[in-house]
């Protein structure tokens, strides 16, 4: 199984692990996709090792090659974050999901926008390049052109930021940009209006607190960990639908666009260390940690 995962999640992931071939399987968990479910595990994996002698072997991949490589069986335990829609569940009957989490995907720009909240109708507006600059959303905005940022294909925030703001979305010719546009809308695609994708939250960060001009979005809980840094006091997080994510420092329920964070598995698969984690994950320590890093645990 180790050789397995080692040489398939190479062809997925770019970063590599450090791996004992002669270390028994039952001692190890391979696990991997969602960047956001990622680094919430990474961050209970430590107690997990201390407290069952086990280990926990992480990839990120991105929710869609995290579905593909569990149902392929190259690693243990597959995440998402979001839930398989009724295409993939009908081609993985064998496949069960769990979610472990509540997430809230913010929105956030630089903090000389004079904006502290924003509708679902205003964010999809600026995406799908009907809104095209920040004057037309607040007077004391300067006249000048919105700068936006989306996570890549392949990754469950796209699919629920799109989702919730009922937004499709359209390659460009190079990897490194979409084009938005409303759902059901038969024209063509504003290719004037291109959005620049990241894959990882610090990316996006390093660019909105360096243009006052940008926004961008992604898992609350990840960016949260940047915020109050030196190296982002230019950004903020702004109200959508005047909620914000955390409210009187804890998780706001009524957050408009939230997600869940979800374990897949085989459910006929026999490894003891599957059951063994998702159970770890309900105790109160590790929902403590899954609280502490700014999520809401289910």
């Amino acid at each position: 199984m180790k050789r397995l995962f080692y040489l398939a999640t190479a062809l997925l992931c770019a970063s590599s692990f450090s791996y004992d071939l002669d270390e028994k399987p039952i001692t190890t968990l391979y696990v991997g996709g969602s960047t956001s479910v990622s680094q919430l595990i990474e961050k209970i994996s430590p107690n997990y090792t201390k407290q069952t002698g086990n280990k926990i072997q992480i990839r990120e991949l991105g929710s869609k090659k995290g579905l593909y490589a569990v149902s392929k069986g190259i690693v243990d335990i597959g995440f998402m974050s979001r839930y398989m829609n009724k295409e993939e569940v009908a081609l993985n009957p064998n496949l069960t999901q769990i979610a472990i989490a509540y997430d809230a995907i913010a929105i956030m720009v630089n903090s000389a926008n004079k904006l502290d909240n924003l509708s679902k109708q205003q964010v999809a507006s600026i995406y799908a390049g009907e809104t095209v600059y920040w004057s037309e959303l607040h007077a004391q905005n300067p006249h000048q052109k919105i700068i936006s940022l989306s996570k890549g294909i392949g990754h469950g925030t796209l699919d629920i930021f799109s989702e919730t703001l009922s937004i499709e979305y359209l390659t460009s010719t190079t990897d490194d940009e979409l084009h938005f546009r409303r759902k059901n809308d038969h024209t063509l695609y504003r290719y004037a209006q291109q959005v620049i994708t990241f894959k990882t939250y610090n990316q996006a960060m390093g660019f909105i607190e360096r243009t006052p001009t940008a926004i961008g979005y992604d898992s609350y809980g990840a960016i949260s960990k940047l915020m109050g840094n030196k190296k982002t006091s230019n950004i903020k997080v702004i109200a959508l639908d005047n909620e914000k994510p955390f409210s009187a420092g804890k998780y706001n329920e009524r957050y408009p666009m939230q997600r869940p964070l979800v374990l897949i598995y085989d459910k006929s698969s026999t490894h003891p260390l599957i059951n063994q984690l998702v159970t770890f994950l309900k105790n109160n320590q590790s929902k403590q940690i899954i609280t502490a890093a700014g999520y809401f645990p289910i």
